[in-house]
């Protein structure tokens, strides 16, 4: 674990500190107070500064050593999920398969009952005789269940309603304002912003 000396804490709470107060203190009435208000705000940016510098030696390392280790097992990830897709999709295929055959049986049965080829108290056995859709299955070392999940998918985007579109902000700045091309709904304006340095 990475520990800070207690004097870099105390530095970076100190300089905290000092700017908080000085910055609910400040007021501006003249140009001498905001020549005030740049001093303080260049002060800030130190404190701000050497705080990410520091917090960066220490994050810097672990990031870079979780980035390893995802690279490392990336592969590895892939084969399992994909193992097991290929796993899940052949027993999802033969389950659909014969829940469909059991159906078709019970079709059949049903229509020689109604055709009046065969007596009820036959079919009945019949029927039962036809199994039941599996949606369960218990191995030694594991277990499967099946279970319906209600999805979605888009077929037409060009009528989706407004409310569940998404405007692509990255698309219109680069269209606006670095193409400075017109964007139909988007309006472009200037804001003040003041930035120290």
């Amino acid at each position: 674990m990475i520990e800070l000396k207690e004097s870099e804490i105390s530095i970076v709470k100190k300089h905290l500190t000092g700017v908080e107060k000085a910055a609910l203190a400040y007021s501006v009435t003249s140009n001498d107070d905001l020549a005030a208000g740049a001093d303080i705000l260049n002060r800030i940016k130190e404190g701000e500064k050497a705080m990410t510098t520091r917090k960066e030696e220490i994050t810097r390392p672990l990031m870079d050593g979780l980035a390893s280790a995802r690279d490392l097992f990336r592969p590895f990830e892939a084969g399992f999920t994909a193992a097991k897709k290929i796993i899940k999709d052949k027993m999802q295929t033969w389950m659909d398969a014969e829940a469909r055959r059991i159906a078709e049986e019970q079709r059949r049965i049903e229509a020689r009952v109604l055709k009046g080829t065969m007596r009820s108290d036959t079919a009945a056995k019949k029927f039962e005789a036809t199994g039941v859709a599996p949606t369960t299955a218990q191995g030694t070392t594991g277990k499967i269940i099946t279970r319906t999940v209600t999805k979605f998918r888009i077929v037409n985007a060009d009528i989706i309603p407004r409310p569940y579109l998404c405007p692509d902000m990255e698309a219109i700045k680069a269209a606006v304002i670095d193409r400075k091309q017109e964007v139909l709904g988007v309006e472009v304006y200037n804001e003040r912003q003041i930035v120290s340095r």
